[in-house]
Formats: C-alpha cells, structure tokens, sequence
C-alpha cells in the first residue's frame, strides 16, 4: 500500500517513502523478536503494478520477509494473473507467493492451470450471512467458492494434518 499504478502511498506508514518504510518494518521486526515472539510469519505485500511502477524499494529485505503476497482484483484471464506472478516470482525467487486479497478474478484451478500457483488465497468477502446460490457478490460469487474448491490443489482447514498447531 505505498504505490500502485504511481497512486503514491495509500497509507500512513507509506507517505514518507521506502526509506522510512523499510527502517519501520525492520524496527518491528525486530521488537518483537527482542519480545521473544518467534510464531509469526511475516507477510510484505506487493503493489507493483507493471515493471514500470516497481515497489522493490519499499521490499524490507529477505531476512525480514516469510512470504510475498499480491493483492489483485478486477482480471478476468487466468494468463494475466500467472504474468503477474511470474513477474513477483523473477523478483522475489527465495520466497513463496499468496494471494493475499482478491476479487473479480478467475477461479483458483484456472490459475493454478495457468501457472499462478499461490500458496493460499483471500477473497474479499461481505456475505453478511447470506451463502445461497443467489446472492451476487461482487468478488467471488458461490460459483467461485465451488470451483475453487473443487480443485485438487486446494486444501482446506479440515484438511491440513492435525497436530500442524503444537
């Protein structure tokens, strides 16, 4: 959230630039290690656009970083999308890559056949408790969730090993 199609920073913690992003990111990074937590994982999410909007140099450094996330919304071809991570997977090659938010994109196994293959994804999501097939949601509709679902690839909760959270 510090440029995305040369926006400028959308948030506090990126107006004053990647210099002064970076010390921040580090300094926390750093407290809470000092702090004894040593459970979290450390998730920098890319805005870079297009290689002609790069945010590398608010990227905090691979020693400060677990995983790359890409927020995306608005792309109805599975082939943009794997462009897109292609592009984080030739800038960021030591980390693995989420689909930290998204909407109005193809289903995950179209991306995933594509070549997009994230390690978990996010949908935006205001159901407000309505699931039926009839609720039109903006980003990812029921059809979506099924489809995604249906996927080989993707897992879920129930099954991820059990003792996963000791």
């Amino acid at each position: 959230t510090y440029t995305q199609y040369h926006s400028g920073a959308w948030f506090w913690w990126g107006v004053d630039g990647a210099e002064t992003y970076v010390k921040l990111w580090r300094y926390m990074y750093d407290y809470f290690r000092q702090e004894g937590l040593n459970n979290l994982i450390w998730v920098w999410t890319s805005q870079t656009s297009c290689t002609e909007d790069m945010d590398t140099p608010f990227y905090p450094g691979d020693g400060y970083v677990d995983i790359i996330g890409k927020d995306i919304y608005n792309i109805s071809y599975a082939s943009k999308i794997w462009d897109i991570f292609r592009l984080h997977s030739d800038l960021y090659p030591n980390k693995m890559l989420t689909l930290s938010e998204n909407g109005g994109v193809p289903s995950m196994d179209k991306q995933w056949n594509a070549g997009a293959t994230w390690l978990w994804f996010m949908p935006w999501y205001d159901y407000n408790n309505d699931l039926t097939e009839n609720y039109a949601h903006q980003h990812a509709d029921i059809a979506w969730w099924k489809a995604s679902f249906a996927d080989e690839a993707t897992i879920s909760l129930d099954e991820l090993p059990k003792d996963l959270y000791r």
